[in-house]
């Protein structure tokens, strides 16, 4: 009978061996599984967001896509108002030049019979400029010592 009982624990020692083995084994696989599926959902969360921010970028891109586009149009818009502005004021200067041009050549043909030569007055009145300015420059350093 001892012999029966120590053959009967013995039994139920390895029984309880591999039922708690077995146990541990399935606890195991539980928590595998489970660390597998917040992998999944970490993986799932980061793919979104990775998403969100992609799209917040694209979006970002595109307003200032629009902005340059805005401000580009804008400058150009500027751009030809002052090359018209600048056109015609070159035309009106060109038209003041030719008619003032007239007018000196006429002054001058009406002075050529005495003597009176354009070049001649613009040397004259060059010479005298420059004399001005000496005298101006002189009078600066002098009060400047």
């Amino acid at each position: 009978m001892v012999i029966e009982l120590l053959v009967g624990s013995g039994v139920s020692a390895v029984a309880g061996f591999f039922l708690a083995k077995k146990l541990d084994n399935a606890k195991y696989e539980v928590l595998v599984a489970e660390a597998k599926a917040k992998a999944k959902v970490i993986e799932h969360e980061a793919e979104i967001l990775l998403k969100n921010a992609k799209n917040e970028i694209a979006q970002k891109e595109l307003e200032l896509k629009k902005h340059y586009d805005s401000e580009l149009s804008k400058v150009e818009r500027d751009f030809e108002k002052k090359e018209l502005i600048l056109q015609q004021k070159e035309k009106e200067l060109n038209e003041s030049f030719h008619f003032e041009t007239k007018h000196i050549d006429a002054f001058f043909s009406f002075l050529a019979p005495a003597n009176i030569s354009m070049q001649k007055t613009y040397e004259k009145l060059m010479n005298e400029g420059l004399k001005a300015f000496e005298n101006s420059f002189q009078q600066m350093l002098n009060s400047l010592k």
